[in-house]
């Protein structure tokens, strides 16, 4: 089982539902396995869904998603529409809630076991927005909202080259160069002379201010397509807005998992393997 807490993506609760999750969870990290949620902004594919069985939106994204035994939901209170995913009742008691959560990780392992076997990869969605009415807004709508995936390479702004060295090993079987820089100036010149299709910035980094930097970044590229990653840490004060207002494409939570940084880059790279 994996080391890591699992990620649970929220569908339909609110900031304040939001917040008790994340407490709940907090309170009981030395519970095996133990979970955590991810933000809006957050690029990481969950490990399981969590949503609100009384919002039926939350219900029409997740069966626009349609989950798998491989990344499972569970549905918080009885939905009134019948559903094929497990649900735990309201008013919610956390044990019970851990319990089946528990379950659902013991089937996604066996299923994940079972995708390895069959040397099986998955692909990560890069839709950027919920499609709940497809049948019913026109189809050139949509195209003229996607944005086709950026050329070039990655950049990683970081304290020292060690993560850029282990990715760089591993998107060499994606013909996907990573370059390392950990200034402000550095990196914006290398913007400006080097095709880049990704910048990750590490949120860490005292000496630069990495809303000012995504701003930069995205202004040195000219027009030219170009996504920009926060890498944040718990002891960094992420602020939603100044991310948006500064062109950040989203964030990951620190420690990062490989996989999960690899995934996050094919979001905006045109590769598919």
């Amino acid at each position: 089982m994996q080391s890591f807490p699992f990620a649970l993506r929220l569908l339909g609760f609110s900031e304040h539902e939001f917040d008790v999750f994340q407490v709940n969870f907090e309170n009981e990290k030395d519970r095996q396995p133990n979970y955590f949620c991810l933000s809006d902004d957050s690029l990481q594919e969950p490990d399981i869904y969590l949503v609100n069985g009384e919002d039926i939106k939350a219900l029409a994204q997740l069966s626009d998603i349609n989950p798998g035994p491989a990344r499972p939901a569970l549905i918080v209170g009885k939905p009134k529409v019948d559903v094929p995913w497990p649900y735990v009742k309201k008013p919610l008691q956390w044990e019970h809630l851990f319990q089946h959560l528990g379950i659902l990780v013991g089937a996604r392992a066996e299923s994940l076991s079972a995708l390895t076997a069959a040397e099986l990869v998955a692909v990560p969605d890069r839709r950027r927005r919920p499609r709940l009415d497809f049948d019913l807004t026109d189809q050139s709508h949509y195209l003229k909202m996607r944005r086709p995936p950026a050329q070039g390479g990655v950049l990683l702004i970081d304290r020292s080259d060690d993560f850029c060295v282990q990715l760089r090993e591993l998107m060499a079987r994606y013909q996907v160069a990573v370059d390392w820089n950990n200034t402000h100036d550095g990196s914006v010149q290398h913007v400006q002379k080097r095709a880049t299709a990704v910048v990750m910035i590490n949120t860490s980094l005292l000496h630069l201010d990495p809303y000012q930097l995504c701003q930069d970044v995205k202004k040195a590229a000219n027009g030219k397509s170009i996504a920009v990653i926060l890498l944040v840490g718990k002891n960094f004060d992420y602020d939603s807005e100044r991310a948006r207002a500064a062109g950040s494409d989203g964030l990951l939570d620190k420690p990062l998992q490989m996989n999960q940084v690899v995934l996050a880059l094919k979001k905006f790279l045109p590769i598919v393997k």
